[in-house]
């Protein structure tokens, strides 16, 4: 069974580990950048408490959001979603 979140589509036990792992790389390189949660909301322009939900996975970015991620960490999408970075 598959599933779609946010245009993303994967395998119905893979959904949760990659919304992990999303939440924790993102923090991951927001820290290591030496960022706020404002100062990359303002990059993503979204608010910090989204960028907390989406560091905390108690919500995912859309696939605009995600590719601004990605662009700006110049980290692939599927580094992002699927490997721990830290």
């Amino acid at each position: 069974m598959y599933y779609t979140i946010d245009k993303i589509i994967c395998k119905e036990q893979s959904v949760k580990t990659m919304k992990n792992y999303f939440g924790k790389n993102l923090r991951y390189l927001r820290i290591s950048s030496n960022m706020t949660q404002t100062d990359l909301g303002d990059i993503l322009h979204v608010s910090h408490q989204t960028v907390s939900n989406y560091e905390n996975s108690s919500r995912f970015c859309d696939l605009d959001t995600l590719i601004r991620v990605s662009e700006y960490f110049n980290v692939s999408i599927d580094e992002l979603l699927k490997n721990k970075l830290n």
